[in-house]
């Protein structure tokens, strides 16, 4: 098989996740669904046997309060998380959740992710468990969903808000041009409308593809091509992780992309999908703007 076929099975697996996972594994508050929100709080009193559906809602509700939640997604996450050992699964991998298993553990209120969770919210309602559906693409929006969850369950949030604000740094002043690749045959780039985006637009990073639009179904990524990527030329290169060892070098040897300066004076930078692209759980994003504060010292 050829490195043509390899990156376009890779690309097929990333989009399929960046679909799945970016929901499955990544909730968060939209404004606009603040009223449906307040009206779910006038009826859901205080759950106290909570379902989450991704790793992030687990990751929220665990430090709100462990002892209420009683289910959890099957991710990667969450099976190497010891915190999460002793819960119950109710899905696998990008899989649909499991019905029954919710059902049996009975939840007084499951939280899933808009796009991915609908079909089985919506059956969940239909049995008189009360749902909620969130949609997550910034820091802001990450702070609301806190909020809200604590509220919901009767907990206090400020403790976690508070450590949210402390990620980033008072003073930040880059200005460093910047792309991130998710992939790189095509080569797709996250704009200011997407998580990743909104992380470089923290730290007042120049994302060079910040304001371009794209066709693409993934809302807030861009193709771009070889020629707008050296017209462009920007001095740092984020890389999601793509498996391949020594992926920095080997951009060396290939005739486009070795003629970039980022590549020439060793500004490429290989970064965990969670927490870049998909917000993952609380920790993964921490990590992930230590490393982006570290870019700025460079």
């Amino acid at each position: 098989m050829n490195i043509k076929s390899i990156n376009s099975i890779l690309l097929s697996f990333f989009l399929i996740t960046i679909t799945a996972c970016n929901n499955s594994d990544n909730i968060a508050l939209q404004e606009n669904q603040q009223e449906s929100i307040n009206t779910e709080l006038e009826t859901v009193n205080q759950p106290q046997r909570i379902i989450a559906l991704t790793s992030l809602s687990a990751d929220i509700i665990y430090q709100l309060n462990p002892e209420k939640l009683v289910g959890i997604p099957g991710s990667s996450l969450t099976r190497n998380d010891p915190r999460f050992a002793d819960y119950p699964t109710v899905s696998e991998g990008n899989a649909p959740p499991d019905l029954e298993k919710i059902v049996a553990l009975e939840p007084d209120l499951v939280i899933g992710a808009e796009g991915f969770s609908d079909q089985t919210l919506a059956k969940l309602e239909e049995v008189g468990i009360k749902t909620i559906s969130t949609n997550v693409d910034n820091l802001e929006s990450l702070t609301t969903l806190t909020q809200n969850i604590a509220s919901i369950i009767g907990e206090d949030a400020q403790s976690l808000v508070d450590s949210y604000q402390n990620w980033i740094p008072a003073q930040v002043n880059s200005d460093t041009s910047v792309v991130v690749l998710v992939s790189r045959q095509p080569i797709l780039a996250p704009n200011k409308n997407s998580w990743a985006g909104d992380l470089l637009n923290q730290f007042q990073f120049n994302n060079v593809v910040a304001d371009l639009q794209g066709s693409s179904q993934f809302g807030g990524y861009v193709t771009l091509s070889p020629e707008k990527i050296l017209e462009t030329d920007p001095e740092i290169i984020i890389l999601v992780d793509p498996g391949q060892q020594g992926i920095e070098e080997q951009m060396k040897t290939e005739s486009f992309w070795g003629n970039l300066r980022a590549v020439k004076e060793d500004n490429v930078h290989v970064f965990d999908y969670y927490g870049l692209v998909n917000p993952g759980n609380t920790g993964k994003v921490e990590e992930t703007i230590n490393k982006l504060s570290a870019l700025t010292k460079d």
